[in-house]
């Protein structure tokens, strides 16, 4: 039970650190919880659409992979400390 209130610990301060909101925020991150559905319609059955992701060819930004990755960084930061 200790280290899971530790570790609780440790991710309730990797979510307040203000660094780490800037950078969630700048990833893009919060808006994956916005439905990208509209209301009714089903994945599969949407009219003239297909469901291939736009844009897979293209890498992704190197702003956002660095983002991404500091992100990463400070979580194990915030781990192991």
């Amino acid at each position: 039970m200790e280290m899971y209130i530790q570790l609780a610990d440790k991710a309730r301060a990797f979510r307040a650190d203000p660094e780490v909101r800037e950078a969630l925020e700048r990833s893009g991150v919060y808006g994956l919880s916005e439905p990208t559905l509209a209301e009714g319609e089903v994945p599969g059955r949407l009219p003239g659409r297909s469901l291939r992701v736009r844009g897979t060819s293209t890498p992704t930004p190197r702003p956002l992979a660095t983002t991404i990755t500091w992100i990463s960084t400070k979580a194990v930061q915030h781990l192991i400390s």
